[in-house]
């Protein structure tokens, strides 16, 4: 009964997207025409930078506009004095059945599906994963029938997606990850680094002038840093659940913010944008030197700043390897993690450059051991970024436009 119903959903539901993405197959696509777009409907991520790139370094006969259902999001870009449109425009349709080119960061819903059939979709997706991820997800018995059922394609062509091409950052990632995780062979993944992570390569005055330039919402916050000696940044992922995890972790907050003070330090708390918990307290200002950070703010420039990383199983350590600072990883739930959440691709304790600590003391000892100046992991992060990063040095952005305009379509 369950399967009958998996099809009649298939056939009667959203008639008119089908009607629409069939039709937007017969409009001539051009090449020069890259439409963005970004989950959730913001600015943030991978395209973010790169079409900041494109848009002011990039081929200068390619047109690059920026497209969400957000008014706010549309605002903020253009007053940065960059091209974005409402989706559903007038404006916003023609460009999507007028592209040829899609970049977005998670799925083609971050752009529009409907008026996507025959453009170049190349999903620039959001980090490299240690948790398992799309295919390899523990999936739903709806995704198992569509998987077996591929005769349903033609009459939901949505269930059956696939991006052209997704960005990579090395060939481990490529062959140990994502071929699985996106079902495609290697040849769809194009192995050049992230756009987002260029600006950890960039000096600290050019860095600060794209902050200053794009960064609207943290300027404040980067200027305060600068009158720190230290920079700690607590960036732990999002749960299935919503549990209130930093309280079941134990943090001692007044303890944390007494140390901070003794040695001139700050830590940022920056939540994943899926994070449900309260802060509240600590926006209120109560503790000196920890700063509580928008959760959907760009967490790029917060990498550039921190001296120390403190995560538990998010992929943004990562991107930190490309910095050569210190990890600590404050994995104090990790086996309900693993068991209740999400299956990892490496052994969790083999695979983490970094100090464990299970508990808050064992946190608050492994910032104080590291703050004397001891770094017992810098070879396993050199080793684990040249095997993630491959032979990325801070141009994905240039190589990326690059790779397309070789592209033959």
């Amino acid at each position: 009964m369950q399967k009958i119903f998996y099809i009649l959903k298939a056939v009667f539901n959203r008639p008119v997207e089908k009607i629409i993405y069939m039709i937007s197959g017969f409009f001539p696509r051009n090449k020069k025409v890259w439409v963005f777009g970004a989950q959730k409907k913001e600015f943030y991520c991978n395209p973010k930078h790169f079409f900041i790139w494109a848009s002011l370094e990039g081929p200068s006969d390619v047109f690059c506009v920026w497209l969400s259902d957000s008014a706010k999001t549309v605002d903020k870009i253009r007053e940065l004095g960059l091209s974005a449109e409402r989706s559903r425009s007038i404006k916003g349709v023609f460009y999507r059945l007028r592209a040829g080119f899609y970049f977005y960061n998670c799925s083609i819903k971050d752009i529009g599906f409907q008026f996507s059939k025959g453009a170049v979709c190349i999903n620039l997706w959001h980090g490299v994963p240690l948790k398992k991820i799309e295919g390899d997800q523990r999936v739903s018995e709806r995704q198992k029938f569509f998987a077996n059922n591929n005769w349903l394609k033609v009459v939901s062509p949505r269930d059956f997606f696939s991006d052209t091409y997704v960005l990579s950052t090395a060939p481990y990632v490529t062959e140990k990850y994502f071929s699985s995780a996106f079902g495609k062979k290697p040849d769809a993944f194009i192995n050049l680094g992230y756009p987002r992570t260029d600006i950890l390569f960039k000096s600290r005055v050019e860095a600060r002038c794209f902050f200053d330039a794009y960064e609207l919402g943290l300027d404040g916050l980067l200027s305060e840093l600068e009158g720190f000696d230290k920079v700690y940044l607590y960036a732990p992922t999002w749960r299935d659940s919503e549990v209130d995890f930093i309280q079941l972790s134990g943090l001692d907050l007044e303890s944390v913010n007494s140390w901070l003070s003794s040695i001139n330090g700050c830590m940022l708390f920056k939540l994943h944008p899926y994070t449900k918990i309260d802060l509240t307290e600590l926006d209120s200002g109560v503790f000196s030197n920890i700063k509580l950070v928008d959760r959907m703010a760009d967490i790029n420039p917060l990498l550039y700043y921190a001296d120390v990383l403190i995560t538990d199983y998010s992929s943004v350590y990562f991107d930190f390897l490309l910095t050569e600072r210190p990890i600590v990883f404050f994995c104090f739930d990790l086996d309900s993690y693993i068991s209740e959440c999400r299956d990892l691709y490496e052994p969790y304790h083999s695979f983490t450059p970094g100090v464990k600590a299970h508990s808050f003391e064992e946190l608050l000892s492994a910032l104080k051991h590291i703050d004397t100046g001891l770094d017992n992991y810098a070879v396993e992060r050199a080793r684990l970024r040249e095997l993630i990063w491959g032979s990325y040095s801070g141009e994905a952005s240039k190589d990326l436009a690059g790779w397309i305009e070789r592209l033959k379509v």
